[in-house]
Parts: structure tokens; C-alpha cells; sequence
């Protein structure tokens, strides 16, 4: 169930990239689903509300332009952020005007990938007022307390065996 939040449709066959992005998002206060194909993400356009669809270009079974285009030609107000890490300008050209506002480079640049987010669901916010989009350095510094919580929890999982052990 929606609580308000604003929804965004993370779609990529790497299983830890989508995990990653979505915690990422979350920590931003949007709510997100995931999928790991584009067959997958037209059939979820079709059975849920999504602000915005984050969405992986090279993908098995259905890639994401032919995706994003399915799910455009449905659902015509929806918008997307494209991701690749090979940007061909043919995904560009089968996209321009349709729906899509952004095509980003892999690896995804966090403070990118917020700008990106806010600059579609940013002025829906404005109007219900749910949140302040984090600035740029915010974003930095929140993806700078992400990994430190990582590293630490990998450093204290690895010493703590070690010091019951002693």
C-alpha cells in the first residue's frame, strides 16, 4: 500500500545494483519497487502506480528501450531515468521525447541519481509538501555515512568471531 510517498520502479537484471539503489532512494524518503527484467517492469507498470521508473538499458529477455517504450505507449504521463554503462546513442534517439528525462552513466553517480529523481518527483513534492529534497552535498554526505556503516559493520563482524574466540 502507498503511504504517500512518492514511487519509484527500480529496474535492473544486477540483483545488487537494484538493492543498493533502492536503499539509497529509501534513505531519501521514496518508496520503491523492484524488477529484474523488462518484461517484468511492463507488466508492473500495468498493476502499479510508479512516479518514476529507474530502469537499466541492456537487460535479458526485453531491454529497457523496448521496455520503457511498451510502458510509455500505456501509460503516456509516466517518466523515466535511464541507466547504461554503454550510453549508444541509438537508446537515446529511440527515447527522445518519451517520457524520458535523463539517461545516466554507469556506475551511477548518487548526488546524479537524486538530481535526477528530484527533478521529476521534486515538484510533485512541492505541491503535497512530503519532503525537502536533499541537496547535492546532503547526498554526499548521506552515500559517505552509507559505506562507513558498511565497512564497519564487515570490520565488526570480522573482529567480534575473533575476539570471542580469545
Amino acid at each position: 500500500m502507498n503511504d504517500g510517498r512518492k514511487r519509484v520502479a527500480v529496474v535492473d537484471d544486477d540483483r545488487d545494483m537494484v538493492q543498493s539503489l533502492c536503499d539509497i532512494l529509501e534513505l531519501h524518503g521514496w518508496e520503491t519497487l523492484t524488477s529484474y527484467d523488462g518484461e517484468e517492469a511492463v507488466a508492473m507498470s500495468d498493476s502499479e502506480d510508479v512516479d518514476l521508473f529507474l530502469m537499466d538499458v541492456r537487460m535479458p529477455r526485453m531491454n529497457g528501450v523496448a521496455a520503457w517504450n511498451a510502458i510509455h505507449a500505456h501509460h503516456p504521463a509516466a517518466r523515466s531515468v535511464l541507466m547504461t554503462a554503454y550510453a549508444p546513442p541509438e537508446a537515446v534517439a529511440l527515447t527522445q521525447g518519451g517520457g524520458v528525462v535523463r539517461i545516466l552513466r554507469k556506475p551511477v553517480a548518487i548526488p546524479e541519481l537524486i538530481e535526477s529523481g528530484t527533478s521529476v518527483i521534486g515538484p510533485m513534492l512541492k505541491q503535497g509538501g512530503l519532503f525537502a529534497p536533499v541537496s547535492r552535498e546532503g547526498a554526499l554526505v548521506l552515500n559517505n555515512l552509507f559505506l562507513t556503516t558498511a565497512c564497519a559493520t564487515v570490520f565488526v563482524g570480522t573482529l567480534y568471531p575473533l575476539a570471542l574466540e580469545a
